[in-house]
């Protein structure tokens, strides 16, 4: 981090390493200091077991010798499979090319964001295939997430922040309070800034609800408490299964996204 607290450059600990006889496991790493760094930031983060646990003792940051220089042969595969009727198939295709890169003895093999398209790949099996032990790092996953309305797409890291995400890109979650009645006040200044309490971002996720984190006790709270503002809970009814508060979603894969979802405060199927 810099001398204002900003993050400058993110590492990733290898930590599939053996654990001894009391379940603790040593990690060790070496890292590059980057030029304006000033501090460093330690973290530790579990993740996808609700119900797990995890401790960390005795860490420390001290100075190192640099490394060695050593020369490194660097295999980069971008490869879109065609013609194939399965993920297996497409699997199998691209298999070839890794194959290749191991016999010309790659230290280090670069894969394409194809390589998470379910369209081509199961990509599960692949990683598992090619003995990827830490996807996030040796693979830096990014995910697309596509603006119906916007028609827009844009890549963003795991684990991403959707409401984030998209104000970088230009869209505004915040549409009104209800069916665009309020618009600029909501995008500009009438909102609670991502903190899930006033409803007004809320967007349908029309594909790949899956892949976005679980849906938290602030965001229940809001769609299901017709107080102080009863138009989030009243527009949930019947989207159950794709509404979402966009500050509170995370990408976790590939989706889709329709912002301003709007209400039909008139038809039966709303009294119903």
């Amino acid at each position: 981090m810099d001398e204002n607290d900003k993050a400058i450059e993110t590492e990733f600990a290898n930590t599939s390493v053996s654990a001894d006889a009391q379940g603790w496991r040593t990690i060790r790493e070496v890292y590059k200091v980057p030029a304006k760094a000033k501090q460093a930031q330690v973290e530790l983060r579990l993740r996808w077991a609700p119900t797990g646990k995890v401790e960390w003792r005795d860490a420390q940051v001290t100075a190192a010798e640099a490394p060695a220089a050593r020369k490194v042969k660097v295999a980069s595969i971008n490869h879109r499979p065609r013609g194939n009727k399965t993920a297996m198939e497409n699997l199998e295709q691209f298999a070839s090319f890794v194959d290749g890169a191991g016999k010309n003895k790659a230290d280090i093999q670069l894969f394409c964001t194809n390589l998470l398209n379910e369209g081509y790949y199961n990509h599960l099996s692949l990683i598992k295939a090619i003995g990827v032990k830490d996807m996030g790092r040796n693979i830096g996953f990014r995910f697309t997430m596509k603006f119906v309305k916007e028609k827009k797409e844009i890549e963003v890291p795991e684990g991403s922040n959707l409401r984030t995400e998209a104000l970088k890109a230009g869209i505004h979650t915040n549409q009104g309070f209800v069916n665009g009645i309020g618009r600029w006040a909501n995008s500009s200044f009438a909102n609670c800034h991502g903190l899930g309490l006033c409803g007004t971002c809320r967007v349908l996720v029309t594909k790949g609800m899956e892949n976005t984190n679980a849906m938290g006790m602030i965001e229940n709270f809001r769609f299901h408490n017709p107080l102080p503002d009863p138009f989030p809970s009243l527009s949930f009814i019947g989207n159950e299964d794709t509404m979402r508060l966009s500050c509170k979603v995370q990408v976790l894969g590939d989706m889709e996204v329709e912002t301003a979802p709007t209400m039909d405060l008139f038809g039966e199927n709303f009294f119903s």
